[in-house]
Protein backbone atom coordinates (compact mmCIF):
# COMPACT_ATOMS: atom_id res chain seq x y z
CA UNK A 1 0.00 0.00 0.00
CA UNK A 2 2.56 2.24 0.48
CA UNK A 3 3.69 1.83 -2.85
CA UNK A 4 0.84 3.39 -4.29
CA UNK A 5 1.28 6.13 -1.88
CA UNK A 6 4.38 6.96 -3.35
CA UNK A 7 3.39 6.78 -7.13
CA UNK A 8 0.38 8.95 -6.02
CA UNK A 9 2.35 11.59 -4.55
CA UNK A 10 5.20 11.37 -7.51
CA UNK A 11 2.76 11.45 -10.30
CA UNK A 12 1.36 14.29 -9.90
CA UNK A 13 0.05 17.07 -12.68
CA UNK A 14 2.74 19.31 -10.92
CA UNK A 15 5.40 17.16 -10.58
CA UNK A 16 5.38 16.90 -14.33
CA UNK A 17 6.89 19.94 -15.27
CA UNK A 18 11.21 20.14 -14.85
CA UNK A 19 11.15 22.16 -11.41
CA UNK A 20 14.05 20.84 -9.27
CA UNK A 21 14.48 21.88 -5.69
CA UNK A 22 18.41 21.86 -6.01
CA UNK A 23 19.06 23.79 -9.66
CA UNK A 24 22.77 23.96 -9.22
CA UNK A 25 23.12 19.88 -9.71
CA UNK A 26 22.28 20.87 -13.25
CA UNK A 27 25.54 23.02 -13.78
CA UNK A 28 28.07 22.18 -11.66
CA UNK A 29 29.98 19.18 -11.59
CA UNK A 30 29.39 16.36 -8.50
CA UNK A 31 33.56 15.90 -8.31
CA UNK A 32 36.40 18.28 -8.34
CA UNK A 33 36.31 21.69 -8.86
CA UNK A 34 33.26 23.41 -9.54
CA UNK A 35 34.41 25.08 -12.59
CA UNK A 36 35.13 21.74 -14.29
CA UNK A 37 31.46 21.53 -15.52
CA UNK A 38 31.53 24.79 -17.51
CA UNK A 39 34.58 24.00 -18.74
CA UNK A 40 34.19 20.49 -20.02
CA UNK A 41 30.61 21.88 -21.84
CA UNK A 42 32.81 24.58 -23.43
CA UNK A 43 35.26 22.56 -24.56
CA UNK A 44 32.88 20.31 -26.56
CA UNK A 45 31.22 23.49 -28.21
CA UNK A 46 34.72 25.13 -29.30
CA UNK A 47 35.16 20.66 -30.82
CA UNK A 48 31.58 21.03 -32.46
CA UNK A 49 32.35 24.36 -33.62
CA UNK A 50 35.99 23.54 -35.35
CA UNK A 51 34.52 20.49 -36.67
CA UNK A 52 31.45 22.17 -38.40
CA UNK A 53 33.73 24.90 -39.76
CA UNK A 54 36.55 22.58 -40.53
CA UNK A 55 33.47 20.28 -43.06
CA UNK A 56 31.68 23.69 -44.41
CA UNK A 57 35.47 24.77 -45.21
CA UNK A 58 36.54 21.41 -47.35
CA UNK A 59 33.15 21.12 -49.15
CA UNK A 60 33.14 25.05 -50.10
CA UNK A 61 36.78 25.51 -51.22
CA UNK A 62 38.10 26.35 -54.19
CA UNK A 63 36.91 26.59 -57.90
CA UNK A 64 33.95 24.74 -58.21
CA UNK A 65 31.66 26.29 -55.46
CA UNK A 66 31.68 23.70 -53.39
CA UNK A 67 28.59 21.08 -52.40
CA UNK A 68 25.44 22.58 -53.73
CA UNK A 69 23.39 20.19 -51.92
CA UNK A 70 25.34 20.37 -48.54
CA UNK A 71 22.53 22.01 -46.58
CA UNK A 72 19.71 19.56 -48.17
CA UNK A 73 21.52 16.48 -46.16
CA UNK A 74 20.09 15.28 -42.66
CA UNK A 75 23.47 14.38 -41.97
CA UNK A 76 24.84 17.91 -42.11
CA UNK A 77 21.87 19.35 -39.97
CA UNK A 78 22.09 16.98 -37.65
CA UNK A 79 25.40 18.42 -35.90
CA UNK A 80 24.50 21.62 -37.01
CA UNK A 81 21.59 21.00 -34.54
CA UNK A 82 23.73 19.22 -31.99
CA UNK A 83 26.34 22.19 -32.30
CA UNK A 84 23.28 24.45 -31.18
CA UNK A 85 22.51 22.20 -28.62
CA UNK A 86 25.76 22.59 -27.28
CA UNK A 87 26.21 26.53 -27.39
CA UNK A 88 22.67 26.22 -25.47
CA UNK A 89 24.56 24.22 -22.90
CA UNK A 90 27.54 25.97 -22.98
CA UNK A 91 26.39 29.49 -22.58
CA UNK A 92 23.51 28.38 -20.03
CA UNK A 93 25.96 26.49 -18.17
CA UNK A 94 28.53 29.48 -17.92
CA UNK A 95 25.13 32.15 -16.73
CA UNK A 96 24.27 30.02 -14.25
CA UNK A 97 27.60 28.96 -13.55
CA UNK A 98 28.39 33.12 -12.55
CA UNK A 99 25.15 33.24 -10.83
CA UNK A 100 25.48 33.26 -6.92
CA UNK A 101 22.09 32.30 -6.02
CA UNK A 102 22.14 28.96 -7.91
CA UNK A 103 25.80 28.64 -7.81
CA UNK A 104 26.30 28.32 -4.08
CA UNK A 105 25.50 26.16 -1.46
CA UNK A 106 22.29 28.14 -0.06
CA UNK A 107 22.06 25.74 3.46
CA UNK A 108 19.09 24.29 2.77
CA UNK A 109 17.25 26.73 1.17
CA UNK A 110 14.37 26.14 -1.21
CA UNK A 111 15.21 27.74 -5.12
CA UNK A 112 13.11 27.63 -7.77
CA UNK A 113 14.45 26.25 -10.96
CA UNK A 114 15.31 29.12 -12.86
CA UNK A 115 13.43 29.02 -16.93
CA UNK A 116 16.21 28.63 -18.79
CA UNK A 117 17.39 25.59 -16.85
CA UNK A 118 14.17 23.83 -18.07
Amino acid sequence: MACCDEFKTEFQCRKFGLSYDNPKKFVLSEFGPRILYPIWTTCWLMYHLGWISYDIYTKFEGDNNGDPVYFSKLTNWTFILLLLSNFIDAVTTLFAHCRTDISCDNQGETIKTPWYLN
